[in-house]
């Protein structure tokens, strides 16, 4: 079993066929230079598990809660996402750590393999997690609870 702590305080355990992604490896998957994430990926299985955190001003974070942001970034997502036939799943609820976290399922194809993700919000005090999920289809079920394992490991140390 592996561990990674991500943004210094939320922990997480993964199996060992899961490597810690680079900074190089995110950017390059993300088009971005965003350092404030995490992140673990199992090449084999096509699964990948990313932890975004982002601290919020005082006023700011008392504005949005989890849901909200969690419906904000399902838009950004189609959007972004619509050329590689993003279909939405549905909006969920659940516990991560004992907070409450909010979160969507979607699918798209990408480079021909299909996908299956969810992203899923929390919030710990001005902190806002952003859990994303990708798993390919064709390794479905198993690497849907792999990773259901996964999100179920993290709490704050």
């Amino acid at each position: 079993m592996g561990e990674i702590t991500v943004n210094g305080e939320l922990s997480f355990t993964f199996p060992d066929r899961f490597r810690i992604m680079s900074e190089a490896e995110m950017d390059s998957m993300y088009r971005d230079s965003n350092h404030d994430r995490a992140g673990i990926l199992d090449e084999t299985n096509q699964t990948v598990v990313v932890v975004f955190w982002h601290k919020a001003g005082r006023f700011v974070s008392k504005l949005a809660g989890s849901k909200e942001i969690c419906r904000a970034s399902e838009n950004r997502i189609s959007k972004r996402l619509s050329k590689f036939g993003y279909v939405f799943d549905g909006f969920y609820e659940r516990k991560i750590c004992g907070l409450d976290a909010y979160g969507f399922r979607h699918r798209y194809v990408r480079q021909g393999i299909e996908y299956t993700s969810e992203i899923t919000v929390l919030k710990k005090d001005r902190v806002t997690y952003t859990i994303y999920t990708y798993v390919g289809v064709e390794v479905g079920d198993v690497d849907t609870m792999a990773v259901r394992d996964i999100v179920d490991s993290m709490r704050f140390i």
